[in-house]
């Protein structure tokens, strides 16, 4: 297939990939915090995302492995996911962005497009296979488990520099997989898909990656 193919002159060079850190999704609504404190979190939050390097951002924290381990220990799904938003760091993977307030149209909210997509694909499917199959594909550059344990989760640099041709290269991948008996959720095609931090002893990274291309190019 087409884009099975790799280009020894499209290496993904992931020390030059940074993303938009948000440290916190959902803002501390702790009742004494100042009315001051309260605007500087939203501020944070909200406004002025800081950028970072997306190795940093993969990197071990003992503090977050700890909060990911109860997360993963909650059995209601609502709690884990608060846990999660609430004490978690994300990164929005596809762009940077301007802005936190994500109601913005993308055209004042795009800082700049990363030409990478994140892929969740639900643990009920089965994930030896999946990880398995992801380690000979040349243009997956990391698999890991999602923070509530619940998705295998997959970081594939695109051949691609348009952010208004992001979908094609997600329905793509969909179909890349689809004919494996994998499936992607469908989320993973929006622009401002988030990666939560989590803890995986077994994640795994391909230092030799290619970049994906549409099938046919």
């Amino acid at each position: 297939m087409g884009s099975l193919k790799t280009d020894s002159q499209k290496c993904f060079d992931s020390t030059t990939a940074y993303v938009s850190l948000i440290p916190n999704v959902l803002p501390d609504t702790n009742p004494r915090l100042t009315d001051q404190q309260k605007l500087d979190d939203y501020y944070v939050q909200n406004i002025s995302l800081p950028t970072i390097p997306l190795r940093s951002f993969l990197e071990k924290s003992p503090k977050e492995q700890n909060l990911v381990r109860a997360a993963r220990a909650i059995k209601d799904s609502k709690k884990k996911q608060l846990l999660i938003h609430k004490k978690l760091p994300a990164i929005v993977i596809p762009i940077k962005v301007w802005s936190r307030d994500f109601s913005l149209p993308y055209s004042k909210l795009v800082k700049e497009y990363n030409a990478l997509i994140l892929l969740e694909f639900p643990c009920s499917q089965d994930t030896e296979k999946l990880m398995t199959l992801q380690k000979t594909l040349p243009w997956v550059w990391y698999v890991t488990i999602s923070a509530d344990g619940e998705n295998v989760l997959a970081i594939v640099p695109l051949d691609n520099c348009d952010y208004e041709e992001h979908y094609k290269y997600y329905d793509a991948l969909r179909q890349e997989f689809c004919k494996r008996g994998f499936h992607i959720l469908e989320r993973c095609g929006n622009l401002l898909t988030l990666m939560f931090k989590t803890d995986d002893p077994d994640a795994w990274m391909n230092e030799h990656c290619t970049l994906f291309r549409l099938p046919g190019h």
